[in-house]
C-alpha cells in the first residue's frame, strides 16, 4: 500500500518544509489525507491515459496497476501544485493592494516575465496577481506591468 504522505515528503521535502511552516501541519495533513484517501479509491491521477471514447465509462477514470509509476507522479506533482496554491493564498493574505502591488512593481521593473522560486518551486509573478486577486476577491484587482515597448 503506498503512503502518499511519505511519498509527497521524499520527493518535495523544500516544498513540504515551507508548508508546514507557513501553512501549518493540520492543513497539510489534511490535504495529504485527501489524496491519500482519493489514492486508496483507486481513482486514476494520469489524464492523459483517458480517451475521448472511453470518458464516460466509470472505469476508464480508475487507477491501472500497470501504470502505477505515471499515477503516482501524477498524484504527487497535482499535490504539490496543490500546496504551492495552499502557500501563495497563505502569503498573499498578509499584503494589501497598495503593498502587492508594489512587490509586483518592483520584481516586474527588474524582469517582467520573471520567476521566483519558493519551496524549491517555480513561480510565475502572474501566479502571485492571481493568488492575491482570488484571497482578495472584492478588492481591485491587481496587474503586471510589462511596461510598453516600441
Amino acid at each position: 500500500m503506498t503512503n502518499i504522505a511519505k511519498e509527497f515528503i521524499t520527493a518535495n521535502a523544500a516544498l513540504y518544509e515551507l508548508a508546514v511552516k507557513s501553512i501549518g501541519l493540520g492543513r497539510l495533513d489534511a490535504i495529504l489525507g485527501d489524496y491519500q484517501q482519493r489514492w486508496d479509491a483507486d481513482e486514476a491521477f494520469d489524464l492523459s491515459k483517458i480517451g475521448m471514447l472511453n470518458a464516460f465509462d466509470p472505469e476508464a477514470w480508475k487507477r491501472k496497476p500497470d501504470n502505477e509509476a505515471a499515477e503516482l507522479t501524477a498524484c504527487l506533482s497535482e499535490i504539490a501544485s496543490k500546496v504551492e496554491k495552499e502557500l501563495l493564498d497563505a502569503w498573499t493574505t498578509r499584503y494589501d493592494r497598495q503593498q502587492m502591488q508594489a512587490i509586483l512593481d518592483a520584481l516586474c521593473a527588474i524582469d517582467p516575465d520573471g520567476t521566483l522560486i519558493i519551496g524549491g518551486r517555480t513561480v510565475y509573478y502572474t501566479q502571485i496577481a492571481e493568488s492575491w486577486n482570488y484571497v482578495h476577491g472584492k478588492d481591485r484587482a491587481l496587474y503586471i506591468d510589462r511596461g510598453f515597448d516600441i
